[in-house]
């Protein structure tokens, strides 16, 4: 990857698409492809109106090559 630096920022609110464009790659790199069946819309509602996860997207050179999805939660337990 040269001299250049991947960058590692949270998800924004218009790239619903980009999230599950990554989590086809994922499935697709699994060979479970045709277990995804979110739509951006639903990633959109999940991520940015319910909060119910939070997206980082690791960038080179200004594409999205790779993400983290995570949730938190607290248990005592």
């Amino acid at each position: 990857m040269g001299n250049q630096e991947i960058k590692i920022r949270f998800a924004r609110e218009n790239e619903s698409e980009v999230v599950l464009e990554l989590i086809r790659d994922l499935a697709v790199y699994e060979n479970m492809e045709d277990e995804v069946t979110a739509t951006k819309e639903q990633i959109h509602e999940t991520l940015f109106v319910n909060r119910e996860a939070e997206v980082l997207l690791a960038e080179y050179e200004g594409k999205a090559v790779g993400f983290a999805l995570f949730f938190h939660t607290y248990s005592t337990f």
